[in-house]
C-alpha cells in the first residue's frame, strides 16, 4: 500500500508540474500579445527625438502601398500645368490601350494596359499617327515585356519606366525615350 501511495503522489506531482508549465506558457503568450498591442498604440521615441507609432504607421503604409489602382485619368505631379493632357497624363483602364507621350509634340505610342496583382503594367502596342520622329525600330520592340509598371505609393501612383525591349533585353540606346516625360508620381485628375 505504501508503494501505491508513493506512486499516486508522484503521478499527481508530475501532472501538476505539467499543467503549471502550460499555464506559464499561456501567461507568457498573453503578456507578449498585450505588449504587441501596446506597441501598436503607444508612442515610442526614436533616436532623433521624433515620436512615432511604429507598428500602427507601418501597417498604415502597408495598406496604402497595396491599394489597387483605380480606372481613370491621372496627371504627373511634376507637370500639373498640362491641364489638356498633351503629354503628362495617363488614361488607365485595364484591357484597353492608352496613348503615351515619349517626346512632347514629337513621339507618341499606344500602350496596352493590364493589371498584374496590385500593379498595372504597360506594354508597347504601336506607334501613333501623330509621331513625327519615326527613326526608332518600332517593329523590333517586344510587345510581351512591360515598358512601364505603375504601383501605388503613399504620394499617389508611381510610374517606373522600364524601357523598350528587343530580343528580351532592354534596348539601352532607346531607354531615355519616355523616361523623362512619363516616369514619376501621378494623382487622379
Amino acid at each position: 500500500m505504501r508503494i501505491f501511495s508513493i506512486f499516486i503522489c508522484l503521478l499527481l506531482s508530475l501532472t501538476a508540474c505539467n499543467n503549471s508549465s502550460k499555464e506559464k506558457a499561456s501567461t507568457e503568450d498573453k503578456v507578449t500579445s498585450t505588449q504587441n498591442e501596446k506597441a501598436e498604440t503607444s508612442p515610442t521615441v526614436e533616436s532623433n527625438g521624433e515620436t512615432e507609432r511604429k507598428k500602427n504607421s507601418a501597417s498604415k503604409v502597408g495598406k496604402e502601398t497595396s491599394a489597387i489602382i483605380k480606372v481613370g485619368t491621372y496627371i504627373n505631379t511634376e507637370h500639373t500645368e498640362d491641364l489638356n493632357c498633351n503629354c503628362y497624363c495617363l488614361d488607365l483602364n485595364p484591357g484597353e490601350t492608352t496613348s503615351l507621350c515619349l517626346v512632347k509634340d514629337k513621339m507618341y505610342i499606344n500602350a496596352k494596359v493590364t493589371r498584374s496583382g496590385n500593379n498595372i503594367n504597360l506594354y508597347f502596342s504601336e506607334v501613333t499617327s501623330n509621331t513625327t520622329d519615326t527613326k526608332l525600330p518600332w517593329d523590333k520592340f517586344n510587345k510581351e515585356q512591360p515598358i512601364a509598371i505603375i504601383s501605388s505609393s503613399p504620394e499617389g501612383y508611381k510610374l517606373d519606366w522600364k524601357g523598350f525591349s528587343i530580343d528580351d533585353e532592354i534596348a539601352v540606346e532607346y531607354a531615355l525615350y519616355g523616361k523623362k516625360t512619363l516616369e514619376g508620381t501621378y494623382k487622379k485628375k
